[in-house]
């Protein structure tokens, strides 16, 4: 068995190095649910939960706030209907509060449906922000330092956050409103996709280690790669998943890239300048944005590289008209190393004069790895027609 697919642990802590006043750092929320094959993994017997501060000790409890009545475990006790369940002490807040649940049974991340996290209400509910979800392997990793896989970070206070995994195409029968004996519909919460870090996972349990094309290969159904952090080889892995696509045969497609290493900084396009390849003559290389001639279902890639130390946020985006929507987010969460390569394929509904691109929210990155003159560690955005 590969422990690196598997988890045991869940942390919910702040990763970023955010400022702010003690008073704002503590954490108050009210349940958290891992849907797995339609049951909430949390309802397990055998669960331990507790408030650490991250950077001192990882296995001192710091107590909770009330005098005990709003203990970590109370983050799963099946109970939503609170202001809040699950709250830290005040007195012990800072930007390294943490709240770890161990002992989970060891699950694969690959069979996550969603996780659904119910926000503190009332006015104080904005103290999520600055918070992610992490998963991680005790067994392999005691310190907890690897993250196997993390949401983004979360910027907007509202009631519930839905973090949606390959595996939600499985699911049915979503819950109208707070629900919990379902997942609930994301139209009734904020809902993004997880990130998986260094390893690449497609939809239903295939793990891509080596593909070898020798002409087009055609992929009857939805191939779906959700995000990878392939490190150094990242183009490798993205052109393996363009021929899968078969950018070569027929249908609308297209591909562009760029030889720049500079650096992009947040508020802007990543900036792919250079069009190899582009069916309907829609790919505008000084703005970075391909716009839809012909409506259908499509797939989109795009890679970056990470600037040391920095943690990136990078949208992709569809603009019909005056309005953008977010169809997948990246971002490195941790893995701050120089250079690491993330990689993100997804599939989006799009109509005739949607404008599609990828757009950096906050830090910064690159699209070739600083300092190196090797042709192939070049990162791409492309996108090809499933159906009309």
């Amino acid at each position: 068995m590969d422990n690196s697919e598997y988890f045991d642990t869940i942390v919910i802590r702040r990763s970023t190095g955010i400022t702010g006043e003690p008073d704002e750092f503590y954490i108050a929320l009210r349940e958290l649910q891992v849907w797995i094959s339609g049951s909430n993994l949390l309802q397990s017997s055998g669960l331990e939960g507790l408030f650490v501060n991250w950077a001192v000790d990882k296995e001192l409890d710091l107590g909770s706030f009330g005098g005990g009545s709003y203990t970590a475990p109370k983050l799963y006790d099946n109970v939503i209907s609170n202001e809040y369940d699950a709250h830290s002490l005040e007195s012990n807040s800072t930007s390294d509060i943490a709240l770890i649940i161990k002992g989970l049974p060891l699950n694969l991340i690959t069979n996550i449906q969603a996780l659904v996290l119910y926000n503190r209400t009332g006015a104080f509910n904005n103290t999520t922000i600055g918070l992610a979800i992490e998963l991680c392997n005790s067994t392999q990793d005691p310190n907890l330092t690897e993250i196997l896989a993390t949401t983004s970070v979360i910027t907007t206070a509202v009631d519930v956050y839905r973090f949606d995994f390959p595996d939600i195409a499985t699911y049915i029968g979503f819950a109208t409103g707070e629900s919990l004996t379902n997942i609930i519909r994301d139209e009734d919460a904020t809902s993004e996709v997880v990130s998986f870090a260094e390893s690449a996972n497609i939809t239903g349990g295939l793990k891509v280690d080596t593909i070898t094309t020798t002409g087009n290969v055609d992929i009857s159904g939805l191939l779906m790669v959700e995000e990878v952090n392939v490190k150094d080889t990242l183009s490798s892995v993205q052109t393996q998943v363009d021929a899968l696509i078969n950018f070569t045969g027929g249908g609308v497609n297209f591909r562009a890239y760029t030889l720049s290493s500079a650096t992009i900084n947040a508020g802007n396009n990543l900036d792919y300048d250079n069009l190899e390849n582009d069916t309907e003559n829609s790919y505008d290389i000084s703005s970075a944005v391909y716009t839809i001639v012909i409506g259908g279902t499509y797939v989109f890639s795009f890679g970056w590289y990470v600037v040391s130390g920095s943690t990136a946020v990078i949208n992709l985006i569809r603009k019909r008209g005056a309005t953008e929507t977010i169809i997948q987010q990246s971002t490195n969460g941790t893995n701050t190393g120089n250079n690491s390569g993330f990689f993100v394929t997804t599939i989006a509904e799009c109509e005739t004069d949607d404008e599609v691109y990828a757009y950096l929210d906050s830090g910064s990155c690159r699209l070739i790895p600083f300092d190196t003159t090797d042709p192939t560690t070049l990162s791409s955005f492309s996108g090809s027609t499933i159906s009309n």
